[in-house]
């Protein structure tokens, strides 16, 4: 299954996997809905209970679009991360920069 983007009205849902050959178009696809997005606060949800499959190139993407909202003064919270996205996070310190705590 490839990935599938979904606004929501407090930011995103990710589900499915991304692969390596669709990195590119996952992080543009990501920041054209980034940037149309209209929040009532300052932080941006992302829900990744769908993804299938995540790796580090799920986490490259990620941290593309934190980076952009952190130039537009929004923090982007995750949740529903899955446990090997999580673990990946944990080696770099990154899960208590993204993951809400529960």
């Amino acid at each position: 299954m490839a990935y599938q983007l979904t606004p929501r009205p407090d930011g995103f849902a990710l589900s499915g996997q991304i692969s390596l050959q669709e990195a590119n178009a996952v992080l543009a696809a990501g920041l054209t809905l980034l940037q149309r997005q209209q929040l009532a606060g300052p932080t941006l949800m992302g829900d990744l209970s769908g993804l299938t499959q995540s790796n580090s190139v799920t986490l490259a993407v990620l941290l593309q679009w934190y980076r952009y909202l952190a130039t537009q003064g929004i923090r982007l919270q995750l949740t529903g991360v899955p446990q090997r996205l999580r673990a990946i996070m944990g080696a770099s310190s990154l899960d208590t920069l993204l993951i809400t705590p529960a």
